[in-house]
């Protein structure tokens, strides 16, 4: 893990970043084309000009594109959740959906499904808030009362902990709620890839504002690194909320993004918040192609094709970081 001491490259780290960008342009217009119902490019150009009312018209623009808009900007929050929570934590291996934030949050929006089906939206962005903090607040008392290890190490464990409780819970509400089984499953597993509402965009927009504020503020007194500490705590509770309400309980995908953004680039967290939101979206909008084409005309549950990959990839870093303690880098304080 101790990649980022390498003499920093500015001329390489630009290649990476605008090569991630043009290759996350790429898997955009795949993210439009591909799926049970395919277009060609040349169709793809020709669509903004068709009558609105065709089925061409409302698959693209109606519904294709908003849901590539949210799986863009929402793998980017996730990528940059962990990038701030890794920061405050002080442990490369911190996720959101680790340490138990979105699995908080989509379980709570499965109570709101359950008990309240018919209730208005904002019902379920409190309880998706509320079951965020929750969950959060949970993991870092408890983890604070356990002796032995580091916070971060400690908090993964409690997070994994109350991912099997939740989702022992989750299991039960599908035994008995068979007339609500389609709804749990989407809002608890991300059926399809991601759910888009109104508010998801300006939710993750201001939580990226957030996270590129918290980086590149440099507090030089106790005063105002509690403030940082505590604008991180937000970002990363808004952000969280986000990718509960995009993509259900959603785990790994900031970790490893992060990661593999450390390995190719180092140097300042700016550098690694960028490249990191950049390959987040492009993880999200591959998994959500690979979502509707693998079993189409059905869609995988998001949860298990995260699971599938992330997890033993996980398991591995995991590994390594207790065989080889992390050390802090320059841009972990």
């Amino acid at each position: 893990m101790s990649t980022t001491n390498k003499p920093f490259n500015q001329v390489k780290a630009w290649g990476i970043l605008l090569s991630a960008v043009g290759l996350l342009l790429l898997v955009s217009i795949l993210g439009l084309a591909v799926g049970w119902y395919a277009f060609s490019l040349s169709e793809l150009e020709t669509i903004w000009n068709r009558d609105p009312e065709t089925t061409h018209h409302e698959i693209i623009v109606k519904i294709r594109l908003p849901l590539l808009l949210t799986t863009l900007v929402g793998g980017m929050g996730l990528a940059a959740a962990s990038v701030i929570l890794q920061r405050v934590m002080r442990h490369r291996l911190a996720d959101t959906g680790i340490m138990g934030l979105t699995e908080g949050g989509a379980f709570a929006a499965c109570l709101v499904v359950l008990y309240k089906p018919d209730a208005a939206y904002p019902w379920y962005i409190a309880a998706i808030g509320l079951g965020t903090i929750v969950l959060g607040a949970f993991n870092i008392i408890f983890a604070r009362k356990v002796r032995g290890g580091s916070l971060a190490v400690r908090s993964m464990l409690v997070g994994a902990i109350m991912i099997m409780v939740l989702l022992g819970c989750a299991r039960l509400i599908v035994l008995f709620t068979d007339d609500l089984l389609n709804n749990v499953i989407q809002v608890y597993l991300g059926s399809s890839g991601a759910v888009y509402e109104n508010w998801l965009l300006p939710c993750f927009a201001l939580g990226l504002l957030g996270a590129i504020a918290v980086i590149a503020f440099k507090p030089s007194t106790d005063r105002a690194r509690k403030g940082v500490l505590l604008a991180s705590a937000v970002v990363v509770i808004v952000l969280s909320m986000g990718a509960a309400a995009a993509f259900g309980a959603i785990a790994f995908v900031g970790m490893l993004v992060s990661l593999l953004a450390r390995r190719l680039v180092g140097g300042s967290e700016g550098w690694v918040l960028a490249v990191s939101t950049v390959l987040g979206a492009i993880v999200m909008v591959t998994l959500s192609i690979i979502n509707r084409t693998l079993a189409a005309p059905y869609e995988l549950p998001l949860y298990v094709l995260i699971s599938m990959f992330g997890a033993p990839i996980s398991l591995y870093l995991f590994y390594r970081s207790l065989m080889n303690p992390h050390k802090p880098t320059d841009g972990e304080h």
